[in-house]
């Protein structure tokens, strides 16, 4: 029986031993993904934020003007 053991132990170790490149690839390339999907959306955010930047009215005369509530009084 102690020798089975010692034979699935083995063996394990050599399964693992021929998997642990498969599974790091595939880890790297996963990796490389979410930075790639990371380094869009920064991108995407900061042509974003420049063109809300730049944004201005066409006629500065004519102010966008915003309704305002009366003031209570007591």
């Amino acid at each position: 029986m102690p020798i089975s053991k010692a034979l699935g132990l083995g063996l394990a170790i050599l399964v693992l031993k021929a998997l642990a490149p498969a599974i790091m690839t595939h880890i790297e390339s996963t990796a490389i993904a979410f930075l790639s999907g990371a380094e869009v959306s920064a991108h995407a955010a900061t042509n974003l934020a420049a063109s809300a930047g730049s944004f201005s009215l066409p006629d500065s005369s004519n102010r966008l003007v915003l309704p305002q509530a009366p003031q209570i009084r007591r």
